[in-house]
């Protein structure tokens, strides 16, 4: 699998395609999808679980929040209940 180089100015400096939070409880896939996300050009933190990506949430003021459905404690279904409105989700699972 190629990615495409991210996007650049013409002096070489990478553009940001916006803030993006990833949280999801599995180390694994955070870094696999931070890798993915990071070589498109997204900005991203990332969470480990429902109390840090509020946190998170607070301090950083993401674009968009990609969501672990099926996490340790407090899962995405219930999390997305405490989100900011007018913050896009896309839910994660694996």
């Amino acid at each position: 699998m190629s990615l495409s180089p991210p996007p650049t100015t013409s002096g070489g400096h990478l553009l940001s395609l916006g803030r993006v939070l990833l949280v999801d409880d599995d180390p694994d896939i955070r870094l696999l999808a931070t890798l993915a996300l990071r070589g498109g050009g997204w900005h991203v933190v990332v969470a480990s679980s429902a109390d840090e990506a509020m946190r998170r949430i607070a301090a950083y003021r993401p674009d968009v929040i990609l969501l672990d459905v099926f996490m340790d404690g407090e899962d995405g279904t219930d999390l997305i209940g405490r989100l900011p409105a007018g913050v896009p989700v896309i839910f994660l699972t694996a």
